[in-house]
C-alpha cells in the first residue's frame, strides 16, 4: 500500500488534513511509534481527524496506519542504494562494475513502483482500459517509445491503442475520440501537458467522457481519471541516460497489461493463442 506517496500527493485532502499530512512526513520515523492522541496532540489535530485521514489513504482505522507507514518506510529504505541513478557507472570502470551499477538502478526503479503503486489504482486503469473502445497513447521522448510499446501489447487483446501524435498533428487525433475511448499521459517529469495543443486535446477529451490516466512521477493534473505515480529519483535533464524513469514506466505499464488480461483470462488467453497460432501458419506458407 503507497501510504507514503499518497502523503506526498495529499490528493484530495482539505487544508487540515495537508498540515497533518506534513506533520507525518516530517517526523515518519517517530509518527510509526505514536499513538493517536500523542500524535494528535503534536500535530495540533484531533483523534477524529487521524482517523478520517487515515481512511481516505485507504485504511480502516489508526492502528492499521501505523502498520502500513511502517512497512512502507521499510521498503521505500531497502530500496535505495548508493548507486547514482543518473550516472550509475564512472569513467574507466569494467563492463561487469557497469553492468552490477545497472542492475542495481533498475532493481531500485522496480522496488520504487511497488513501493509506491497502490494496486486499487493498477486495478482501476485496468477496468477503464477494457471498456475503451481506443485508447489514445501520450508521450514524448524515451516515454513516447513505451507508450508505443504497451499499444502493440495492447494489440494482443484487441484493444485498439492509437499513438495520438503519430501523424503530428494531436488534436486531429483526438477529435476522434468517442465516450467510452481512453486516453493514457506516459511521462515521467510531467512536461507533455505543457503546451497549448495538449491543453486542448486534454479539454476535449473532458467533453467527450473520456477517463484519462496518468504513470508518472509528476503530479497528477486537475481532469485525471486515475493517477499511477512512482517516485522521482531521475534527473529530467543531465542524467546519462533514463535507466530508473523508463524501467518505473514498463514495470507500470506491463503490470497494467497483466491487470487488463487477468480481467478477461481466459478469453485473452485464447485470442493470444490464435494471434500466435495465425503467425506460424503464415510463417510455414512463407517458407512453403
Amino acid at each position: 500500500m503507497a501510504i507514503l506517496s499518497n502523503l506526498e500527493r495529499k490528493e484530495g485532502f482539505t487544508e487540515s488534513e495537508r498540515m497533518l499530512a506534513g506533520f507525518i512526513l516530517d517526523h515518519v520515523n517517530e509518527v510509526v511509534h505514536m499513538s493517536i492522541t500523542c500524535l494528535a496532540e503534536q500535530a495540533y489535530s484531533s483523534n477524529a481527524s487521524i482517523i478520517r485521514l487515515c481512511r481516505k489513504l485507504g485504511v480502516a482505522g489508526y492502528r492499521e496506519f501505523r502498520i502500513e507507514l511502517a512497512a512502507d518506510l521499510e521498503r521505500t529504505r531497502s530500496a535505495r542504494s548508493d548507486v547514482d541513478v543518473d550516472r550509475p557507472f564512472e569513467r574507466g570502470e569494467s563492463t561487469a562494475a557497469i553492468m552490477n551499477g545497472l542492475a542495481i538502478v533498475l532493481k531500485e526503479a522496480v522496488d520504487a513502483s511497488i513501493a509506491s503503486v497502490d494496486s486499487h489504482a493498477v486495478d482501476r486503469a485496468a477496468r477503464v482500459i477494457r471498456r475503451a473502445r481506443h485508447v489514445y497513447l501520450f508521450g514524448t521522448g524515451d516515454s513516447r517509445i513505451s507508450a508505443m510499446a504497451f499499444a502493440n501489447m495492447l494489440l494482443k487483446l484487441g484493444i485498439h491503442g492509437i499513438i495520438a501524435d503519430e501523424y503530428g498533428d494531436t488534436f486531429a487525433s483526438v477529435s476522434a475520440a468517442m465516450p467510452g475511448d481512453a486516453a493514457f499521459f506516459v511521462t515521467y517529469g510531467g512536461s507533455i501537458v505543457n503546451n497549448s495543443a495538449m491543453h486542448r486535446s486534454i479539454q476535449l477529451l473532458q467533453e467527450r467522457g473520456c477517463p484519462m490516466i496518468w504513470p508518472s512521477s509528476a503530479p497528477m493534473p486537475f481532469g485525471m481519471t486515475c493517477g499511477l505515480w512512482f517516485p522521482a529519483r531521475e534527473m529530467v535533464h543531465g542524467s546519462m541516460a533514463t535507466f530508473y524513469s523508463q524501467m518505473c514506466i514498463r514495470y507500470l505499464l506491463n503490470c497494467l497489461y497483466g491487470a487488463v488480461y487477468a480481467l478477461d483470462y481466459e478469453a485473452n488467453a485464447a485470442h493470444k493463442d490464435s494471434i500466435d497460432e495465425l503467425k506460424v501458419m503464415l510463417d510455414a506458407l512463407g517458407e512453403a
